[in-house]
């Protein structure tokens, strides 16, 4: 009967009649078709898996940390900041411990709700990551902290910072685009929640627009940061926004107003003792010297720059180099530019400086066109063109 089994007697070897059971044709066609349903379901909860995971390293980095690291409660505010203090410390040589560490205070961040420690932990994880050269992975610890953060009305106003952070990341991935888009919702949560704030993500986007060279609304983004800055007293952000009208003005043919900005930066990271705006100063203006067709000049920042340039984030480091590497072409000093823009290579490969890879290429395709090695300048030419 359809729908049943029919018996069957066999005689085994041993004398002994054995029951053998033998499906009926109906019920091998359920079975095939229950198989075939259960096939096709497995297929797309796998499918909804990649599409919905988050990058695959960052997804099994934090897979692991949440299987093999018990979340231990944490009450306390204060102790939450001193986790991610410690958290920041420990990246230097134990990035296992530090991202662990930074992966409790932002779970018990999230706990309690707690803006300042979510805002804290979420960019010093992601900085763990930034120093692995996996931006893909910063990025997703960006966008989860954006999406709780959303979805809690109270700690919306930490939205801008992480916008700004994540922005940051694309520039680091020469994804400007993205940047861009990152930085105009930065400034909708800036505006909406945080209108006192220095102006810090107005100069971003300012300073990105000169390298989109998109020129029209680049004076408008930086007079509101530099308004901003000064009225907050940020006198490091001051400098940077110097450093940018510097950059406007030598793209838009003011070489005059272009190096009365870049002095002025240059100067007020000098007058606060602040090494970090004086490097970049140096190297700002070392670039504008450059780029003016005075390489001698040029030269003459870029060495104080490479003096003072330990400590300094390795993003900056490799511009320098790069700009460098660039500037003795121009002088003509093949083999020190090839020392220098293979050290930027290195970097950015590392690091996954996808700009800076280029641009090392292209110098590099020079350099060895300089020496007269014609095929390792073809082999990076053809690297830049790829």
């Amino acid at each position: 009967m359809k729908g049943h089994t029919q018996k069957e007697n066999t005689v085994c070897p041993s004398g002994k009649n054995v029951v053998r059971q033998q499906p009926d044709p109906g019920h091998k066609q359920s079975d095939r078709m229950r198989a075939t349903i259960l096939s096709v379901g497995c297929l797309l909860v796998v499918l909804c898996c990649l599409l919905l995971a988050p990058p695959a390293i960052a997804q099994e980095r934090l897979r692991i940390t949440s299987r093999m690291y018990r979340v231990v409660p944490i009450e306390d505010t204060m102790e939450l900041l001193g986790c991610i203090q410690r958290g920041k410390q420990l990246r230097a040589h134990n990035t296992d411990s530090a991202e662990l560490m930074l992966y409790t205070a932002l779970q018990n961040s999230k706990r309690l709700a707690f803006a300042t420690g979510i805002k804290q932990a979420s960019t010093a994880l992601a900085n763990v990551y930034i120093g692995m050269g996996a931006y893909t992975d910063a990025i997703w610890i960006y966008r989860s902290a954006i999406s709780y953060c959303y979805g809690v009305p109270a700690l919306r106003p930490a939205l801008y910072a992480m916008y700004n952070n994540m922005a940051n990341v694309y520039i680091k991935m020469g994804d400007f685009e993205n940047a861009a888009t990152q930085y105009r919702q930065a400034i909708t949560y800036l505006e909406k929640y945080q209108p006192k704030n220095s102006g810090e993500v107005y100069n971003n986007l300012g300073g990105l627009l000169i390298q989109m060279h998109h020129y029209d609304r680049v004076l408008y983004y930086l007079d509101k940061a530099e308004l901003a800055a000064l009225r907050q007293n940020d006198t490091a952000n001051l400098a940077s926004v110097y450093g940018n009208k510097s950059s406007y003005y030598f793209e838009t043919s003011n070489w005059d107003s272009s190096v009365y900005y870049g002095r002025k930066a240059l100067l007020m990271g000098r007058l606060q003792g602040d090494l970090q705006q004086e490097f970049l100063a140096l190297t700002n203006m070392g670039e504008l010297y450059r780029r003016g067709k005075q390489p001698k000049q040029a030269m003459v920042y870029l060495r104080q720059a490479e003096g003072i340039q330990s400590g300094m984030v390795e993003f900056h480091r490799n511009q320098l180099l790069i700009i460098m590497g660039n500037t003795y072409l121009d002088l003509s000093q093949y083999d020190s530019a090839e020392q220098c823009l293979l050290n930027a290579l290195e970097n950015a490969l590392s690091q996954g400086l996808n700009k800076n890879i280029k641009d090392s290429y292209s110098g590099l395709s020079r350099a060895y066109e300089g020496m007269g090695k014609y095929a390792e300048s073809l082999k990076y030419y053809k690297a830049y063109h790829k």
